[in-house]
């Protein structure tokens, strides 16, 4: 097909595939104006009934690190928390020692 209309169809379908390409990317990398609102507002119920309502509630990943259940997640952060505090002591410290005085 070639002529005005096919052309007039053509040049339709591309911007409306445009425009659905560029509001899937600003719904996956915007954060709505409620949703931040409630956040700094600190009104906690809203913003998770938000943050739902925006993410859904997807389900959570399975397998961390190799792990599968509750128990071996925990231990593998416990230990991952324990290996990294040494480093967060040294960046934390300055600003602790400032709000203690």
């Amino acid at each position: 097909m070639d002529g005005p209309v096919a052309s007039a169809m053509r040049k339709a379908k591309y911007e409306y595939k445009l425009l659905l390409k560029r509001k899937s990317y600003q719904a996956q990398t915007c954060f709505s104006n409620k949703l931040h609102d409630a956040l700094i507002n600190k009104e906690f119920t809203q913003f998770w009934r938000s943050w739902n309502a925006k993410f859904g509630n997807r389900p959570q990943a399975q397998v961390i690190n190799g792990c599968s259940d509750h128990g071996s997640i925990a231990e593998a952060f416990s230990e991952h928390a324990l290996c990294i505090r040494p480093t967060l002591d040294l960046i934390l410290m300055p600003s602790l020692q400032l709000m203690s005085s």
